[in-house]
């Protein structure tokens, strides 16, 4: 039910005991992937309490805590107003101090970018803008990420696989389910897609580029950003059959 295996901590010199699932990715370190660590966590806070809302016969006292719509098989495709949805004008006022003007660029391309996006789905809806040049989401597989990416002359949407550098096996075994169904997926998603995987790296990218432009250009991120969103939300429907 949890989708997992869980760590069963109990110990006959203590007298707690636990039941936990750890997320690899990062934890208070690293600002920057924050997000990444958070939408993780949630995802597994969810599934963890209808799990034990199914032995008990008991609802937490957070209530029916509904999990984000990019959360596909492995939790009901809802969303609550309960979530809170970041105030994009209230970060980026927060971020814009003390940022050098490359940072500032890339807040202000994010913070359009989730704006346009918000229009046409919720996958990013609980990601803040960013001062680096990609953003991602938990796709409702441990270490699987719906990422965008930004250079400066090309973009990229992304399905990024990293459980972390110790787990490099499984990240090529997620990796390779995909592959099997390469011709499922491109076929759904309308065109061929870039299978990255490399035997000297731990993660695995399966990625769609845009070349219309990147940060480079001001006057042509709308159109950057609405290739962008267009190729998210394909590729989200190609793979949400294996996810």
């Amino acid at each position: 039910m949890f989708g997992e295996p869980l760590v069963w901590d109990k110990k006959e010199d203590r007298s707690g005991c636990m039941i936990r699932s750890f997320v690899h990715s990062g934890g208070f370190g690293k600002k920057e992937g924050w997000s990444k660590v958070q939408d993780e966590l949630i995802i597994k806070m969810v599934r963890l309490e209808r799990v034990v809302s199914a032995i008990t016969g008991k609802a937490s006292k957070t209530g029916n805590r509904k999990a984000p719509e990019s959360v596909n098989t492995t939790l009901p495709k809802e969303r609550s107003s309960r979530l809170p949805v970041p105030d994009i004008e209230k970060n980026r006022a927060r971020q814009g101090k003390q940022l050098v003007p490359s940072e500032q660029r890339n807040i202000n391309f994010w913070t359009d970018l989730l704006a346009r996006a918000g229009e046409k789905t919720t996958l990013h809806a609980r990601i803040s803008p960013s001062k680096g040049t990609w953003i991602a989401t938990a796709a409702g597989m441990p270490g699987v990420f719906y990422q965008y990416r930004v250079w400066k002359d090309k973009a990229a949407v992304e399905l990024y696989i990293d459980g972390g550098s110790k787990n490099k096996q499984k990240n090529h075994a997620i990796f390779d389910s995909f592959f099997t169904h390469k011709a499922e997926i491109e076929k759904m998603f309308g065109e061929p897609l870039v299978w990255d995987k490399k035997e000297d790296r731990s993660g695995c990218i399966i990625r769609s580029f845009v070349h219309s432009g990147g940060f480079g250009e001001r006057d042509g991120w709308s159109k950057v950003q609405d290739e962008l969103i267009d190729k998210m939300v394909r590729l989200e429907r190609a793979v949400a059959f294996i996810l």
